[in-house]
């Protein structure tokens, strides 16, 4: 450091600001910063994050902690907040549980052991104890929660308008010229999240005079075999896009072709869409966007020390798989 600064003839204190990563609250100047940075790296000279932790009471580990690393959807909101905190000096442990509740809670506390500085998380499903978010919560780290909070919890979360998009889904049947629908669940799932894309579903069929949907389990093999096989103008909406790729997977390979007159409607990209002949509505979720705005709110709690707004709604683009 003694080396760095006599090379920028600054003293050692404005040196310890910049590579401690707080030269802007020290209000050092940016081009005395960037000649500083310069001498460093010409040097080689490399920063010590003990001790700028101890300087800082900040370690700049992030952690990502998320119920697991399946599909499209959720590695877009990984790779949005990773982008985003590596290009702020932000170190990232991601933790990816397998959907275990007690791979989540033994994460959360190594991550509570080892100092992160604040988490960004997309849930394990519920239902199951959610005890550990609540004493986490009454800690002081910052935590910001992608797309889905846990049961009972009230946290900051960046989502989309669940009920419009179950809403929409709706509207997309009815225009499509369906008359009969179908909402599909999956035994044991439960969220805020997707009770709303229900609701928004239901409320969405009633405004278009519709009758109430049926409702099947995804489970339900004989149901889901009939519904697939049906030649009649029927609508199926999944609140998950995953739960039709459960569906639609074992059934393309067993049986065969879908019935021409299903119509799918799903929220979140399916595979299966551009793949099947037939018509199907996808309301695709920004999750880039979803993961560089956690990122975001969460340096903003931790920089300003000021709350960030608790719950940022993002809107969602509906596609056709048959433009």
């Amino acid at each position: 450091m003694a080396d760095v600064a006599a090379q920028t003839g600054v003293s050692q204190a404005a040196v310890s600001y910049v590579v401690n990563g707080i030269a802007a609250e020290k209000r050092i100047p940016e081009a005395t910063q960037q000649r500083i940075e310069a001498a460093c790296h010409e040097l080689g000279y490399r920063r010590d994050y003990l001790a700028t932790a101890m300087a800082t009471r900040q370690t700049r580990v992030i952690g990502m902690l998320f119920a697991n690393a399946l599909g499209e959807f959720m590695n877009g909101i990984i790779k949005g907040a990773q982008d985003y905190l590596r290009e702020h000096d932000r170190h990232v442990v991601l933790c990816t549980c397998d959907d275990d509740p007690a791979v989540e809670a033994a994460d959360l506390e190594m991550l509570d052991h080892r100092h992160a500085d604040g988490i960004i998380c997309f849930p394990v499903p519920p239902p199951h104890s959610t005890d550990y978010w609540k004493r986490a919560l009454d800690g002081e780290r910052p935590t910001v929660f992608v797309d889905v909070l846990p049961l009972g919890i009230d946290g900051d979360c960046v989502r989309i308008d669940d009920a419009a998009c179950g809403k929409g889904a709706a509207e997309h049947l009815h225009r499509a010229g369906i008359e009969q629908t179908v909402l599909l669940q999956m035994p044991g799932w439960s969220a805020a999240s997707i009770e709303m894309r229900q609701a928004g579903f239901l409320t969405g069929l009633r405004q278009a005079g519709l009758p109430a949907a049926r409702v099947v389990d995804v489970g339900d093999r004989q149901a889901i075999h009939a519904l697939l096989q049906s030649q009649e103008k029927l609508g199926i909406f999944a609140p998950v896009s995953g739960w039709l790729t459960h569906m639609l997977r074992p059934f393309i390979r067993s049986v065969g072709p879908i019935g021409a007159g299903v119509t799918f409607a799903s929220i979140g990209r399916c595979p299966e869409a551009d793949f099947v002949v037939n018509s199907w509505w996808v309301a695709q979720q920004p999750e880039k966007e979803m993961g560089l705005i956690a990122a975001q709110q969460l340096l903003h709690r931790l920089e300003d020390n000021q709350p960030a707004p608790p719950t940022l709604v993002l809107p969602v683009d509906w596609h056709h798989n048959r433009p």
